[in-house]
């Protein structure tokens, strides 16, 4: 065992460095994911449940059944499990177009007309989930608020706000990501402490 542990602790810089870099990297991950799944699962899942009927508890599906036995898991909808995928989609189409964006493979130039099949999808699909979280944020906070009011400054001012940090919570996972691989495409220095 002590061996292994010996194994583990860095003996370089560069070691040291890349092991920062990778813990920020995940205390961010888990930290930002938590933080904004708590937002998903309060106002994000209400928009759905109010644009779709979406009612069903997933006790109601088939071999769900279990779910009825547990106080946690008793009231838990379809709209939470949209939500909960919502939250995963946009996460990951964000976070491939940011990485786009940051290694300056798409513009807003000519390379843009460049993309593979692939970025071209990315590209349509992340701007259509953004576009649906935002209506479904806008509406949730509209009608928590308002209830009956159609448009709301102070909504569409929350929805701004709340797309503007989910955006930069992504590029922040994405330059701290850059910053792992930065580290490790570095040429071995065997200096140690």
């Amino acid at each position: 065992m002590p061996e292994l542990l010996r194994k583990c602790i860095p003996k370089t810089e560069q070691e040291w460095r890349l092991m920062r870099a990778r813990l920020a990297y995940w205390a961010w991950q888990v930290i930002t994911k938590a933080v904004m799944g708590v937002i998903y699962l309060s106002i994000i899942c209400e928009g759905i449940r109010m644009v779709l009927p979406v009612n069903r508890r997933l006790s109601e599906l088939p071999f769900l059944g279990w779910m009825d036995d547990y106080e946690g898991t008793y009231e838990l909808d379809l709209a939470t499990l949209m939500s909960m995928a919502m939250l995963v989609t946009v996460w990951m189409t964000w976070q491939h177009l940011l990485k786009l964006w940051v290694t300056e493979k798409v513009g807003f130039d000519r390379r843009l007309r460049q993309l593979n099949n692939t970025d071209s999808f990315m590209l349509m699909l992340g701007g259509f989930l953004l576009f649906a979280e935002s209506f479904m944020f806008y509406i949730a906070v509209t009608e928590m608020s308002w209830s009956s009011s159609s448009f709301s400054f102070t909504s569409l001012f929350a929805t701004i706000a709340y797309v503007s940090v989910l955006v930069f919570t992504i590029f922040t996972s994405v330059n701290l990501c850059e910053k792992i691989e930065l580290i490790e495409r570095e040429p071995i220095n065997e200096q140690s402490f």
